[in-house]
């Protein structure tokens, strides 16, 4: 898949969306067999080249328990550090579990 090889490109030039987008094919399984454990590791090379949208899918995936345990916690820490990046979706999601008290 094309978009698969120019994300990875993007991504090991520095430029942390490329992970980013990666690991959103792997998660949602678009183009590529889904693999949750793939596109975390994908979002952890995102979020160490600067992305902050990154935050805010490993949040969703301890928030929810796909491919990790389960632990509102980490997902809250993951939210705010986004939050603070300016990332709207993090703040978002943070806003939510803290309505819920969380």
């Amino acid at each position: 898949m094309k978009a698969e090889e120019y994300y990875l490109k993007a991504g090991e030039g520095g430029y942390g969306r490329g992970y980013y987008k990666l690991g959103m094919l792997y998660f949602m399984g678009n183009g590529v067999t889904q693999d949750h454990a793939k596109a975390f590791e994908y979002f952890l090379k995102a979020i160490e080249n600067g992305e902050a949208r990154a935050y805010h899918s490993i949040g969703l995936i301890y928030q929810y328990g796909h491919g990790k345990p389960q632990d509102t916690a980490k997902a809250k820490e993951y939210f705010q550090k986004g939050a603070e990046m300016g990332d709207v979706l993090a703040q978002t999601a943070l806003e939510r579990m803290l309505s819920k008290g969380h």
